[in-house]
């Protein structure tokens, strides 16, 4: 997933790539990065590349302006994938799938995708990276960092407040009828 600073997320997936043989990347994000040069997804398909990867290997998603499109465009990718037999692990019919982001994404990011993915057969791993702001030493020292993470905070919050309502509300509806 994407963000304006992302150098630090293309860097550590090459690292898990190191240890992956066959992986395939998607990177995704439509915002532009800090010096409004090209999009996010743009920026980390040439990080890949400067690393060696091969430009087959990479799909880029570059329409996403938030963490639930990110999350549902690369889920389209990967249905595309899933139903063309091209990323399936056919031992378990399943497809396993990492998702590398903030440390501090993963909670929110993890909600959403568990709506977006309801009745997929995916393994599902997180990766967290830390760019400079945000690392979980030092985070709380640096007024950015202090921001990056609180806001995040919040929104986890606020999701998990929605989620719960609308399980209420389903379950009542269930219920009703």
């Amino acid at each position: 997933l994407g963000s304006r600073n992302c150098a630090y997320k293309a860097d550590a997936a090459v690292e898990i790539g190191k240890r992956t043989p066959g992986m395939k990347y998607i990177v995704s994000g439509a915002n532009l990065i800090w010096d409004q040069s090209c999009s996010e997804a743009e920026f980390l398909y040439d990080r890949l590349k400067e690393h060696g990867v091969v430009a087959s290997d990479i799909y880029l998603e570059n329409r996403a302006r938030y963490t639930r499109q990110n999350l549902e465009f690369a889920a389209q990718i990967l249905r595309k994938f899933q139903a063309d037999g091209t990323l399936s692990d056919r031992k378990r019919g399943s497809l396993r799938v990492g998702f590398l982001t903030g440390g501090f994404h993963i909670p929110r990011a993890r909600l959403i995708l568990e709506e977006i993915m309801a009745g997929d057969n995916w393994e599902v791993v997180w990766f967290p990276a830390y760019g400079p702001n945000t690392r979980p030493e030092s985070w709380f020292e640096n007024p950015t960092g202090r921001d990056v993470i609180l806001t995040e905070l919040r929104k986890t919050a606020l999701l998990r407040q929605t989620c719960a309502a609308s399980k209420a509300v389903s379950h009542a509806m269930d219920c009703y009828l």
